[in-house]
C-alpha cells in the first residue's frame, strides 16, 4: 500500500513528458477506463488506483436493476460506467458531458466496457435552452465551465461553444419515476443545472450528489448554505456531508448552522455533498456498510477489506 504510491510516482516523474501516455485500468464493478498520466486527475488514478471512490461508491449505491442514473459533468465515465454494470441492460445511464476532448475519451470507455446502456449527451446542463461558452484549462481539461470567472486567474486555458439544454427536457414522465440519482459536477454551475430540473427534482425526488464550493458559503438566516443547497433546501431536500468511521462503515452529517462552514472541506476547496427527500419514493441506501468494498477498491489494490466479512444483507442502511 506503501511502496506502489512511491514506485508510481518515480515512474510519472519519468514519463512526466510523455503527454500522450495513457493507462488502462479497472475502475470498480467490472468497469475499465482510459485516462491519461500528464493530468492532474489522472495522476491521482494512477497513484492511488481510483478517483473520489467514496462518493462514487455513494453514487452506485443508490442505482437499482432497471433504474435511470444521470451523470452531469460525466468527465472519462467512471460514475458513468460502474452505474452502467449496476443497472443492467434494463436501466439506462444518461451522461452529459459537453467538453469534446472528455467526451471522446468517455466514448472510447464505454466501448472498452461493451455497454449498451448508455446515452451521451453532448450538452451541458442549465436554466434555459441555449448556447454557452466552456472554459477548460490547458492544464487540467477535466474541470470545464461554464461559470464566468472561475478560472480567471488560470492561464493559458480553451473556449468551447457548447449547446445547453434544461434537465426537465430531458427525461419523459416515465422515466422520472425511474430516475434514483443524479450526480452533478460541473465547477461552480450547479445551481443553474438545478434551476433547470426544478420539475424533474420535484417529482422524481432523487438521491443528488453534488459538489460545491466551500468559498461560496452565503448567511441564510441563522445558518451558512451555498446558493445550490438553499435551492435544493426549499424544494424539501436535506444536505449532508460524507463521514466514514474507522471501520470503514459511512454515515451522512447533515450540514448545520455553523460560523466556520470551510470545516466541511476536509481539506479541499471543494465538497461533495449529498442531498436527499425524506418523502422520496426511493430510499437512499447503500449497499453494504463499506463504500470501498462495493466500489471496488480493496479488490483493486489486492487486499481484503476487514468489513468485507459483514453480512451484506443485513448491514443495507437506509439514510
Amino acid at each position: 500500500m506503501l511502496i506502489r504510491p512511491l514506485l508510481r510516482r518515480l515512474d510519472l516523474r519519468l514519463a512526466r513528458n510523455r503527454a500522450s501516455l495513457m493507462v488502462r485500468r479497472e475502475v470498480g464493478l467490472g468497469a475499465v477506463a482510459e485516462y491519461s498520466v500528464s493530468e492532474l486527475l489522472g495522476q491521482s488514478r494512477y497513484l492511488y488506483g481510483t478517483y473520489e471512490y467514496v462518493s462514487r461508491s455513494v453514487f452506485v449505491g443508490q442505482v437499482t436493476s432497471g433504474s435511470i442514473a444521470l451523470d452531469v459533468g460525466a468527465n472519462v465515465g467512471e460514475y458513468t460506467l460502474s452505474a452502467a454494470f449496476s443497472t443492467g441492460p434494463t436501466g439506462r445511464v444518461l451522461a452529459a458531458e459537453p467538453n469534446p476532448e472528455m467526451r471522446e475519451r468517455l466514448l472510447r470507455n464505454v466501448d472498452l466496457c461493451g455497454i449498451a446502456n448508455v446515452q451521451i449527451l453532448p450538452v451541458a446542463l442549465g436554466a434555459s435552452e441555449s448556447q454557452g461558452t466552456l472554459t477548460v484549462p490547458k492544464n487540467h481539461p477535466g474541470l470545464g465551465t461554464l461559470s464566468s470567472n472561475l478560472f480567471a486567474g488560470d492561464e493559458p486555458s480553451t473556449q468551447f461553444a457548447v449547446s445547453i439544454r434544461r434537465l426537465d427536457d430531458l427525461l419523459s414522465e416515465e422515466d422520472r419515476r425511474r430516475l434514483t440519482v443524479i450526480k452533478v459536477d460541473v465547477e461552480g454551475w450547479e445551481l443553474e443545472v438545478f434551476r433547470g430540473g426544478r420539475l424533474t427534482l420535484a417529482q422524481a425526488r432523487p438521491v443528488i450528489l453534488y459538489e460545491c464550493w466551500a468559498e461560496r458559503f452565503e448567511p441564510q438566516g441563522a445558518r451558512s448554505l451555498t446558493p445550490s443547497m438553499a435551492f435544493l433546501e426549499d424544494l424539501g431536500y436535506r444536505n449532508h456531508v460524507i463521514r466514514m468511521d474507522r471501520h470503514g462503515r459511512w454515515h451522512l452529517r447533515t450540514v448545520e448552522a455553523t460560523p466556520d462552514p470551510l470545516q466541511y472541506r476536509e481539506p479541499w476547496t471543494t465538497l461533495m455533498i449529498v442531498a436527499v427527500h425524506p418523502e422520496s419514493q426511493h430510499p437512499a441506501r447503500m449497499q453494504g456498510q463499506s463504500p470501498l468494498a462495493r466500489c471496488g477498491i480493496f479488490e483493486m489494490l489486492g487486499r481484503r477489506h476487514r468489513g468485507d466479512d459483514v453480512d451484506r444483507d443485513a448491514t443495507n442502511s437506509a439514510i
